[in-house]
């Protein structure tokens, strides 16, 4: 993935993919399109588009966004639908 970043940076093209992994659409893209049911649900930068409000809107995650001096990072706990597990 670095490596394709070094490219595209050098190159001056762009490159599509598809990543089920928001920690590297973070880390990566410098525009994300997320979609649910095959439609366009949010798009812009990572950091406007990646949100723990969104995440749980289209996947149905509990999810926390952190930030660090090295970048923003994606923490799921759990299914909005399930209820958190107590330590026994």
């Amino acid at each position: 993935m670095d490596l394709m970043k070094r490219l595209v940076a050098k190159k001056g093209i762009g490159v599509v993919m598809a990543v089920h992994d928001l920690n590297i659409a973070i880390r990566y893209a410098d525009y994300v399109v997320i979609l649910k049911d095959e439609h366009i649900v949010l798009q812009g930068s990572p950091r406007e588009a990646i949100t723990s409000k969104r995440i749980a809107d289209v996947h149905g995650v509990n999810a926390e966004i952190i930030e660090n001096k090295k970048g923003l990072f994606v923490l799921a706990s759990n299914s909005i639908s399930q209820k958190p597990r107590l330590s026994e």
